[in-house]
């Protein structure tokens, strides 16, 4: 099923209007061109499944399943929340995951989190779900850079040994080794940087599906060799290359990649 497609019906299943679902988020034209094809910008996805309640994990799962029919995990409805008979501690643990991925993705001016009692709860951590991957991914940023290394090969082993699905599997690697990359261009930390391309990197393959992620992958690689030898000629030319993204109507993105680069040559 076409992740457009998808969209569309989850749309009809919430009873969402186009109108409904794009107000302060995108145009009803690009929602329309969105439901008719394959090409879903990630950042769009995001704020259109908040919208709708439904988290991209389960919007992943759907996917996956093909043409089978659409059911809705109730985990994710409000009312299933309020239901008694749901376990305390995967409500505690669920909602401590919705609040922070708000926040990190739509509410970081407005909701404050307790990202201390976060961290606590990652690094005591017996055992780990997709969820809990999910909410270290997010929150990379608060941990320092030396118990991110150590903590990357049992991430890995997690990842790599997990019962997931290929596609909703490799959406985790992916949002995993990228955030890996950006906090260490960020943090200017060269010293692990290779380390993390090299992850990314790896979880690259022959699928037109990931052209943008191994357009992205270019761009890293470059900017890793413009931070270690800065020039003027190349720098101009890597901004006029990520407009590539336009292309595919990813104008967002340009535009993110473009103030991520600068800022990390400053």
């Amino acid at each position: 099923m076409l992740y457009g497609e998808l969209l569309k019906e989850l749309r009809i299943i919430r009873k969402f209007s186009q109108q409904k679902l794009v107000s302060d988020i995108s145009s009803q034209t690009a929602l329309s061109r969105i439901e008719n094809s394959d090409d879903l910008p990630f950042n769009l996805l995001l704020h259109f499944l908040r919208k709708l309640n439904i988290r991209p994990m389960e919007f992943f799962n759907i996917a996956d399943k093909g043409n089978q029919e659409i059911t809705l995990d109730p985990v994710y409805s409000s009312n299933y929340v309020k239901n008694k008979i749901l376990n305390k501690h995967l409500l505690k643990n669920e909602m401590r995951y919705l609040e922070v991925y708000n926040w990190i993705n739509f509410q970081q001016n407005s909701l404050k989190i307790d990202l201390v009692k976060v961290k606590k709860y990652l690094l005591n951590l017996n055992f780990w779900t997709v969820d809990d991957l999910s909410l270290y991914t997010n929150v990379l940023f608060i941990f320092e850079n030396n118990l991110i290394k150590i903590k990357h090969r049992q991430i890995l082993s997690f990842l790599n040994n997990s019962s997931l699905e290929k596609t909703q599997k490799h959406f985790y690697q992916i949002n995993y080794a990228n955030n890996l990359v950006i906090l260490a261009f960020k943090r200017h930390n060269l010293d692990d940087l290779d380390l993390y391309l090299k992850t990314y990197q790896s979880y690259l393959f022959d699928d037109p599906n990931l052209l943008n992620e191994k357009i992205s992958y270019e761009i890293f690689m470059r900017l890793r060799k413009l931070m270690f030898h800065f020039d003027k000629k190349n720098y101009r030319q890597l901004l006029k290359d990520v407009k590539i993204f336009e292309n595919y109507n990813l104008h967002l993105v340009t535009k993110e990649i473009t103030e991520f680069i600068v800022k990390c040559l400053q």
